[in-house]
């Protein structure tokens, strides 16, 4: 796969977190589900094709790359769950640690693929008591899909036709369904939530440009509420770094920046009747970074 394949690759998987992080949301809505499952359905075709690019075995030699593939995919919907979780309880690093691609683990060698598989798999093992959507039997899982790939990995490589004809020749129609199934899922999310759930549309079509353009655009969203997570009316944001002030939306009580820049920053957050905070984050690259922000009632 060229560099534009693998944009393609981290941009579906973007949007599967945000099927994920959504689900609630997004199963109100006629027809999704329909089109996800086409999206689901569509997006496994593609990484089985571009790891036949690469399959390493021949003859009647179980082949690694299809092993390889269910490890992948099983780690990562794990991972993709805990993510969500972690992120829930605001424990950031471990949400950093399983928020991986699926390249991460698929375009590294043999040896890598295996170790990082391994790595998720522990964090998530580790923390099971805060990752309570993961049970135990999820690792046993996992365990099984990296050890069966770890088994078959060393095999010899097949055929460069039958990569060709199995591997690179499947990809262009595939990726021109998919994008056309995320069109689809991108114009209900905006004819349901536009005027609602603005950052939520405004996430999805993120993903949808990092499709066409293969940039992740570096996103700040800000959450106000009050100690008990209520919604405090109407909150403000102040980015020290270029004095823009943001407020909030009424019904999300968010502030929502579609493109700023990566870097340590300091964001006043005020609202009358409360004490004022300074939010010192870490912005990170081609990410959505996402932040809650509670404020104590002034005496």
């Amino acid at each position: 796969m060229n560099n534009l394949e693998r944009a393609k690759l981290d941009s579906y998987d973007r949007i599967g977190l945000f099927n994920l992080k959504h689900a609630a949301d997004l199963a109100t809505i006629p027809d999704y589900a329909g089109e996800k499952s086409k999206f689901d359905t569509i997006v496994a075709s593609i990484i089985g094709a571009g790891l036949v690019q690469e399959d390493d075995t021949s003859g009647n030699t179980k082949t690694s790359g299809f092993t390889k593939k269910a490890m992948v995919l099983m780690v990562i919907k794990f991972a993709k769950r805990g993510v969500v979780k972690a992120r829930n309880a605001n424990n950031l690093v471990l949400a950093e640690e399983l928020d991986q691609p699926i390249t991460y683990i698929m375009r590294a060698t043999k040896t890598e693929s295996v170790q990082r598989a391994k790595d998720m798999r522990n964090a998530m093992n580790n923390n099971l008591t805060v990752l309570t959507n993961i049970t135990a039997a999820n690792i046993t899982q996992i365990d099984n899909a990296i050890t069966a790939y770890d088994s078959v990995k060393d095999n010899p490589t097949v055929a460069r036709q039958i990569k060709k004809a199995q591997g690179t020749m499947a990809l262009p129609p595939n990726y021109a369904l998919t994008d056309t199934a995320v069109e689809n899922m991108y114009n209900l999310v905006y004819s349901y939530f536009d005027d609602v759930k603005p950052a939520m549309v405004d996430e999805l079509s993120l993903a949808r440009q990092i499709l066409n353009t293969g940039i992740r655009h570096t996103a700040v969203i800000v959450t106000v509420v009050d100690e008990a997570g209520k919604i405090i009316p109407p909150a403000t944001v102040k980015d020290i770094s270029n004095e823009k002030v943001y407020t909030t939306e009424d019904k999300s009580n968010m502030v929502h920046v579609a493109k700023h820049k990566a870097g340590h920053f300091h964001f006043i957050v005020s609202a009358p009747g409360y004490v004022e905070v300074d939010l010192e984050v870490d912005v990170k690259q081609g990410m959505s970074n996402e932040f809650t922000v509670k404020l104590l009632k002034s005496i």
